[in-house]
């Protein structure tokens, strides 16, 4: 071979070689982000508030009074910052405005300001509340006056404030936070009695005033109210009553600790309680049911979208109870049961529900549930529900043939050794020799070799449904029950297109033998690794050895390859998947943002916000500061 051709070739697999070994791709790079630095505020309590704000708030403290600056624009106080707070319409349209909320102290008095519109100055100020609509809510007292303001303007004097919701405690661990746990309510006292004050308005006056509960939607509220000796229901500020009594456990004073009363699964199911003479009843909104004389004090009660379920204990002959089913004030089945409970199943959350009875204890069982009654039959285990309201069991028909019933629907096919829902899929493991089956509603896949206590990260996407399981030595991918993929390592599976496309990170030796070896070999499991929400876009933290066996770092982000100067203490991902910034460890640390050195310090508290701005704390000497990655497509 002529000496020019050889040398030539040489170049060329030196460049191959090149190129298989450094993690790179030619790429327009992106524009790099606008790093900010600024001293974080004392009041700030841990770095988490801080990178969980979206305003980007910056406060210039100073000896007697401090400079707000919120989104670039000033706010000048006249006292000191004590408190920050923000209210975010996570469970509203879009188009609900953010709101932000500060409190300032001078001398023995404070004041909160509302989005840049400050309230009076007042003593006894208590903590702000959002009701769900955002606006404000606190307590002051002004001209000697125990006052409830909304939004800074008064809306109702007292002579004192004698009871309100439990906001403070759960409003300092969560400052920069969210919408509350519960709704503002105020029990406000004068000469002519006590007075309820809510969003709706000012209720009143009555001799005794209960804890005020809210529905999940924080809109819709009610409470036990007394006058003139008699009981009523306060709900939504519309009246229900007068009775009695009220409460599961009548007393003529007031109702008993815990005896409030509840919503159920959803807004417009509020369960409560009342009784007249020996007469109790009980209340799904405005429909009523009797209560059987005398029965248990325990009561277990349920919702659905068609009512109320519900049981009473009967009697007692041994170790098992024997209790009734109601539903609606229908009986349905009675049983006995070594708890309680007897055989109802519930999900952790939702409104599904399977109740197995029986006449005796050695009889048939009778499966209930939402879509009607099942059975008798000679034997039935395996109860679940979903979150959604699915419902799985599996029971022995008259023939003596054990079957799976998903829905109210019998399914052919073998039966798996126990049942669960993943999510809204009902999976279930059997043992089989070689190893175990996982069925996916009552589907089975290919034998695989999981340990008992092993998941398999079930994905659905689309009607599609894939997961990862091991295969002796090696893992593989199963996509709608048919193995698709195996390989030493597989992880990070992640849908996309709605189910007809999966990514899964994975191992591979490289296509030629001696260039596996000049490598170093494959790559490592991912050190770290961050997911969108969406799930649509992923970043990985992969590491190989080179020739000398030196660790050589990159990071793949949506297949793109970016050498990294060291190694990785963590790693985030922007919302839309567009951006990654991590640390990178040594000597001289690192901020890596796309694949490239933006800033030398050492971070913590990192996050994204929402619209895709980074923040984090640093600490180069004795204060703490807040650094800010911007990118032009942010605000």
């Amino acid at each position: 071979m002529p000496r020019h051709l050889a040398a030539r070739l040489i170049v060329a697999l030196l460049a191959v070689a090149a190129l298989a070994g450094v993690p790179a791709v030619a790429r327009r790079p992106a524009a790099l982000p606008v790093v900010e630095v600024w001293p974080r505020w004392s009041g700030w309590r841990d770095a988490v508030e801080v990178c969980d704000e979206e305003f980007r708030i910056k406060v210039a403290a100073g000896p007697t009074r401090d400079r707000l600056t919120v989104d670039g624009r000033d706010h000048p106080l006249e006292g000191k910052l004590a408190d920050v707070r923000r209210w975010d319409a996570q469970a509203d349209p879009p188009a609900a405005r953010r709101r932000l909320v500060w409190k300032e102290r001078l001398g023995d008095r404070a004041r909160w300001t509302v989005d840049g519109v400050a309230g009076p100055w007042a003593r006894d100020l208590s903590a702000v509340v959002f009701d769900a609509d955002g606006h404000t809510w606190h307590t002051a007292t002004l001209d000697g006056r125990a006052c409830v303001l909304r939004d800074g303007l008064v809306m109702a004097r007292f002579d004192e404030i004698l009871d309100a919701c439990r906001r403070e405690a759960a409003a300092e661990s969560d400052r920069m936070g969210r919408a509350a746990d519960t709704a503002p309510w105020y029990v406000g006292a004068d000469r002519r009695g006590r007075w309820l004050a809510t969003p709706q308005g000012v209720h009143g006056p009555f001799q005794f005033v209960g804890t005020v509960v809210y529905a999940p939607d924080r809109r819709h509220w009610a409470c036990y109210v007394r006058r003139t000796g008699r009981w009523a229901l306060l709900h939504d500020g519309r009246l229900r009553g007068w009775f009695g009594t009220v409460g599961l456990q009548p007393r003529a004073d007031r109702p008993p600790d815990g005896e409030d009363p509840r919503f159920g699964s959803s807004a417009n199911q509020l369960i409560w309680f009342s009784g007249q003479g020996s007469q109790r009843r009980v209340w799904l909104n405005d429909r009523s049911w009797p209560l059987r004389p005398g029965s248990a004090g325990e009561w277990a009660w349920l919702t659905d979208k068609t009512g109320l379920l519900w049981r009473e204990e009967i009697s007692r002959p041994g170790p098992f109870p024997r209790e009734r089913w109601y539903r609606n004030g229908q009986v349905i089945g009675e049983g006995y049961g070594p708890h309680h409970n007897c055989g109802l199943t519930t999900a952790e959350h939702g409104t599904g529900w399977v109740l197995m009875t029986r006449a005796s204890r050695t009889g048939p069982r009778t499966v209930h549930c939402p879509l009607g009654r099942f059975g008798p039959y000679s034997a039935a285990d395996n109860p679940c529900v979903s979150n959604g309201g699915r419902v799985a069991w599996t029971a022995v028909d008259r023939d003596g043939q054990e079957r799976l019933w998903i829905d109210g629907h019998p399914v052919s096919g073998g039966l798996a050794d126990r049942y669960e829902f993943e999510g809204e899929r009902l999976v279930g493991t059997q043992r089989v020799a070689g190893g175990r089956v996982f069925h996916i509603d009552g589907v089975p896949g290919p034998v695989v070799t999981n340990d008992s206590n092993d998941t398999i990260g079930l994905v659905e996407r689309g009607g599609h449904i894939a997961y990862l399981a091991r295969d002796g030595e090696q893992q593989v991918l199963v996509i709608d029950q048919q193995v698709r993929l195996r390989a030493p390592e597989l992880s990070g599976l992640i849908a996309l297109d709605n189910g007809h496309r999966w990514r899964v990170t994975t191992s591979r030796p490289a296509r030629w033998p001696w260039l596996d070896r000049w490598q170093g070999g494959p790559p490592s499991t991912p050190l770290d690794s961050a997911t969108t929400p969406d799930g649509e876009h992923r970043a990985t933290v992969e590491t190989r050895r080179g020739l000398r066996g030196a660790a050589r770092h990159s990071l793949r982000h949506d297949g793109r390859l970016m050498a990294l100067p060291g190694p990785v203490n963590w790693l985030v991902i922007s919302p839309d998947g567009r951006h990654t910034v991590c640390q990178a460890l040594g000597p001289r640390p690192y901020v890596v943002a796309d694949g490239r050195r933006v800033l030398r310090a050492t971070l913590s508290g990192q996050r994204f916000s929402p619209d895709g701005v980074f923040l984090a704390t640093a600490r180069p000497g004795p204060e703490t500061q807040v650094v800010s990655l911007r990118w032009p497509a942010t605000r």
